[in-house]
């Protein structure tokens, strides 16, 4: 039987990788209605472990599907 090693989230070989994209901390205000929905669609696991993850992830997937959609244009990258 082979022996399976498990290995620290932050090792640099088997962890996810470093985002080297710059990011900016934002806050939102929201319904009632829209935690309870953040709060249920967290519980999937499926955008994240948390509100927090899967607001960021519905609105990266919204965002997306504007750019593909052409209706929004690509931000221009900070150093240009």
């Amino acid at each position: 039987m082979r022996k399976i090693q498990l290995r620290h989230s932050r090792n640099r070989l088997n962890g996810r990788p470093r985002n080297w994209t710059n990011t900016v901390t934002i806050q939102i205000t929201v319904t009632a209605q829209v935690n309870e929905a953040l709060e249920k669609i967290a519980a999937t696991g499926l955008f994240g472990a948390n509100r927090s993850a899967a607001a960021e992830r519905l609105m990266t997937d919204k965002i997306r599907e504007l750019l593909r959609d052409g209706l929004i244009q690509k931000a221009k990258k900070a150093l240009e």
